[in-house]
């Protein structure tokens, strides 16, 4: 079965490790110059020194993010789910904060907030304020063209089961970005 698998961006976690750098050479600095162990030093040096494990594990992570197939879409951070094209009734680009997001609308019956509680509930409705759905796929943070990757999923969508495997095959070179 053809796939598209998309990883985690190499640059994102280089840009963790960067910018906790800023902050942490400069309080190991004065801590080493200025023989004053002051309670800020430590602890700008651990706070902004706690971003490296997150930096490193987005660098050696190379399980894929999210895997496009004939059956559906699989995102690591929605869970052990794929989302079947048959459910997808709509697909669009979002953003917020310079982060885009792959907004999925479902058909009612597979709502996940069908079965959680009234909090989660509560924040579905904050999500479609914001023009969000319950089902978003976080794209700043993978090697794909947003734009092609909507694309794609449009064309999943309204595609019949048998197309499926053919618009795979002809997009797997163009959705994915190469750094």
């Amino acid at each position: 079965m053809t796939e598209i698998r998309l990883y985690k961006s190499v640059w994102q976690g280089l840009k963790i490790i960067l910018l906790s750098s800023v902050f942490v050479v400069p309080c190991a600095y004065l801590l080493i110059t200025s023989r004053d162990n002051s309670w800020e030093i430590w602890m700008g040096i651990l706070l902004f020194g706690a971003c490296y494990p997150i930096g490193l594990f987005m660098l050696l992570d190379r399980r894929p993010q999210i895997i496009i197939n004939e059956i559906g879409i699989y995102d690591r951070n929605l869970g052990n789910n794929t989302i079947n094209w048959e459910i997808i009734n709509e697909a669009y680009i979002s953003e917020i904060s310079g982060q885009k997001f792959i907004c999925l609308e479902v058909d009612n019956s597979f709502v996940p907030s069908r079965t959680k509680g009234k909090i989660y509930r509560s924040l579905v409705k904050l999500n479609k304020e914001l023009r969000f759905q319950e089902l978003n796929i976080a794209i700043g943070g993978v090697n794909a063209d947003p734009e092609k990757l909507l694309r794609l999923i449009c064309l999943m969508i309204n595609a019949g089961k048998p197309d499926r495997g053919g618009l795979l095959t002809n997009e797997v070179t163009h959705v994915s970005r190469r750094y």
